[in-house]
């Protein structure tokens, strides 16, 4: 990386207050049996912010920084190790599952104290529209929302819908996730 190029691509910016980055969990996450961590190519974006989060520090001394990434302390710790010591920081665990009816356990690097989720008390059956139910292995939580949505392995079965003589497995509705990530019907109950 140039570091002349991009300060410059820096300050065109105007003062900077805060850097956020978040990278792809795919060989992070314990879901990929094969996962090799930030030694995969996927990863690489980590490097890279991390180069412009040193350049950008050095040109805004007070900005703030937040980094996240999939809960991968377990599998891949050296890589753990080395955000955690490269960022000067230990990540703080958020779940979804706190406020939400999803499993997302996520690591968060900042350069500043991060808050406590409140709980939430949401259950599928709360944010699945009439005649449908979570799938025997979602029955506490639905899977992590993500990007991909039904393409991903864990959406392709989370869900039953009464098809009027037995219950169909297929995935979540757009109305559903909505509801599960607090932007639906339901956004206030419980709060």
């Amino acid at each position: 990386m140039d570091e002349d190029r991009t300060k410059g691509w820096l300050r065109e910016h105007g003062e900077l207050d805060m850097m956020v980055c978040g990278w792809t969990c795919v060989d992070m996450s314990s879901a990929n049996k094969k996962g090799k961590g930030l030694r995969r190519q996927k990863s690489n974006v980590f490097f890279a912010a991390r180069e412009i989060l040193r350049i950008a520090r050095s040109l805004y001394r007070e900005m703030e920084f937040v980094f996240e990434c999939t809960w991968f302390r377990e599998k891949h710790w050296q890589d753990w190790e080395f955000v955690s010591d490269t960022l000067g920081v230990d990540p703080v665990k958020l779940d979804a599952g706190t406020v939400a009816a999803a499993w997302r356990k996520r690591a968060f690097w900042a350069s500043f104290p991060m808050l406590e989720l409140l709980r939430r008390e949401v259950q599928p059956e709360g944010v699945l529209e009439e005649g449908r139910r979570a799938a025997r292995r979602w029955r506490d939580k639905l899977p992590t929302i993500m990007a991909s949505g039904p393409q991903s392995w864990n959406h392709k079965a989370c869900v039953e819908t009464w098809s009027g003589s037995r219950w169909v497995q297929g995935s979540l509705r757009i109305g559903e996730v909505e509801d599960i990530m607090g932007f639906g019907r339901d956004s206030t109950q419980g709060i």
